[in-house]
């Protein structure tokens, strides 16, 4: 191509693209076209103008109103008022960070009759999860938080669940601390090391309106695959803990050895990814389990039907 080609091919390429009105427009339609450009132009003035008042009006809105956490609606169990999480901005004390601020929420209520708004007086973090008679509101710090933390909530009074369980039925308690605690690493930037601490898990929590049972779920960030595990805990203690039992007679894992007491017809080991890898029957008492080294989930079978399972690491 020569570059009076080249020039020639451009300049139909640009025509192409930004076609000028001059170039096949008769004089009368070139009027009829300024016209109606215009006109065009005067009206979109217009409506930028009223655009432009309309998002002002919004802006100022939203930052003189409350803000709440997408998708987080929860009604009370007597239709009364809406729990939700309020969210606001703060100045973020992160020296890693670098985003100014950081987001914070914080439980409310809203009365649906009067529409007043209630907010939680607590310093915490906290995401509404649940609802429960009387007014109380169930909450956690966050998927991903370490440790991941349930709340129970009445009024201005925040307590964790593992306290509000083991007030209650104190071998609850000792459960979740036995088999919750989780030893966790973190990189110490002041003296340039890692470090080692125990953190209990208590997840996100849900439980009925009369907190007869309550259950939470933990991401298990303390192994190495990614997975959920869940407890319910039956706190009208009739029937025992669903999926993962609590209470003083359960199954047990201490240096390789399985305690088995009273009552259980079996009990199966399995691997992380399903596989059982070991069977015991009829036996009460300790037993070796001879496992290679890492995590397993051990599921007890009593003789009345009731399962009991437990995580065993070695």
């Amino acid at each position: 191509m020569t570059e009076e080609n080249r020039a020639a091919y451009q300049d139909a390429y640009d025509q192409f693209l930004w076609p000028n009105p001059d170039d096949y427009l008769t004089e009368e339609g070139k009027a009829k076209y300024d016209a109606a450009l215009e006109k065009y132009n005067s009206e979109f003035d217009q409506w930028q103008a009223k655009f432009n008042d309309f998002m002002d009006y919004q802006f100022a809105v939203i930052e003189d109103s409350p803000n709440f956490l997408f998708n987080n609606v929860l009604l009370s169990t007597d239709a009364q008022f809406i729990v939700s999480s309020l969210l606001k901005e703060v100045p973020n004390d992160n020296p890693m960070s670098w985003a100014p601020t950081k987001t914070v929420y914080t439980p409310c209520t809203i009365d649906i009759a009067t529409g007043e708004l209630k907010t939680v007086d607590t310093d915490l973090s906290l995401l509404s999860c649940g609802v429960a008679d009387n007014d109380v509101i169930l909450a956690f710090n966050g998927v991903g938080e370490i440790p991941m933390t349930g709340y129970i909530i009445k009024g201005d009074e925040v307590q964790t669940i593992e306290e509000y369980i083991t007030s209650k039925i104190p071998s609850y308690g000792e459960w979740i601390k036995r088999n919750l605690t989780h030893e966790m690493s973190s990189w110490d930037m002041e003296n340039e090391e890692e470090i080692y601490e125990e953190f209990t898990f208590t997840g996100m929590p849900v439980a009925t309106p009369d907190l007869g049972v309550i259950a939470f779920w933990n991401d298990c960030p303390w192994d190495d695959f990614s997975y959920a595990e869940g407890v319910v805990f039956d706190m009208a203690q009739t029937s025992g803990v669903v999926s993962i039992a609590a209470n003083a007679k359960d199954l047990s894992f201490s240096d390789g050895e399985l305690n088995i007491p009273a009552g259980f017809a079996s009990v199966e080991v399995f691997n992380l990814s399903g596989a059982c890898v070991k069977t015991v029957s009829g036996v009460e008492g300790s037993v070796k389990l001879n496992l290679a080294n890492g995590v397993y989930i051990a599921k007890g079978t009593r003789v009345d039907g009731s399962v009991s399972v437990i995580k065993l690491s070695k």
